[in-house]
């Protein structure tokens, strides 16, 4: 199995069924879904069902409700694919060739392939524009390079929908996602950048991220605050204490650029 595509699904019958038909609707086939029903109480479950009757590439798991973090964590463990891909169930693809185009960058073995997204608003039904490149980065380049690139650029994206990692880095490293944090998405990245050894670039825009009201991603509370700041603390003196000069800099680069949006997205 090339690839496992793990998708944690709560409560999103409206739009899962997207999700799924363009992950199944692409020509490259050496893949599996792992989807983990995280206690839904509306149909989602019964939807996941009747795929995984009718179609052998998709896997369905049902659990009681722990959150996303923990329907991803779910979902690794019962991945057998090379490369591990996470979509959020009301995501989807944006292009049949999605995967095959992935597949060929991911044969240089790099142990990161990241490709790009646009903003799909739910209200409007349109796309936004996405205003990022990766053609001008020079991915042969040593690791640190690379990343740098991205921070530079404003395209250092710690969601984990937004590429892929080896199954191995993950799981010989133990890299979890934090089941009591907001800040999931950027421990796991870090996580895995400070373990991987190699970053590829695939300048292809992949994902449909939709933008909805009352999703995970669209609220800061209190907490989720303090989970930020929690995140920069510890952060900060996990790189402070890494062995490889440059990729301390990246990476203190990258921690200042996404302190600074958090301020931004706070005072606006």
């Amino acid at each position: 199995m090339f690839f496992s595509i793990i998708i944690p699904v709560f409560n999103t019958e409206k739009y899962i069924k997207q999700c799924i038909d363009s992950i199944l609707s692409q020509d490259f086939l050496d893949f599996e879904i792992i989807a983990v029903d995280d206690g839904s109480t509306d149909q989602s479950g019964v939807i996941l069902d009747d795929y995984a009757k009718d179609n052998p590439h998709v896997k369905v798991f049902h659990k009681k409700n722990g959150g996303q973090s923990s329907a991803r964590n779910f979902g690794v463990k019962k991945a057998s694919g090379k490369y591990l891909a996470f979509i959020d169930s009301d995501d989807f693809y944006l292009d049949s060739t999605f995967l095959s185009k992935l597949h060929e960058r991911c044969l240089d073995d790099a142990d990161i392939v990241a490709y790009k997204y646009k903003k799909y608003f739910e209200n409007s039904k349109k796309f936004g524009e996405c205003t990022y490149i990766f053609s001008d980065v020079d991915s042969s380049k040593g690791y640190a390079e690379v990343l740098s690139s991205l921070v530079k650029k404003d395209a250092f994206f710690c969601s984990c929908w937004s590429k892929v990692v080896k199954r191995d880095i993950i799981e010989k490293n133990y890299i979890l996602f934090d089941e009591n944090s907001r800040c999931e998405d950027m421990d796991w990245y870090f996580n895995v950048i400070v373990n991987a050894k190699s970053i590829s670039l695939l300048d292809f825009v992949a994902i449909g991220y939709r933008q909805r009201e009352n999703s995970v991603t669209s609220s800061i509370n209190t907490n989720s605050i303090v989970n930020f700041f929690e995140f920069f603390e510890v952060w900060t003196r996990k790189v402070e204490d890494l062995v490889d000069d440059k990729l301390k800099i990246v990476l203190f680069n990258a921690l200042a650029k996404l302190y600074l949006n958090l301020v931004i997205s706070l005072a606006g």
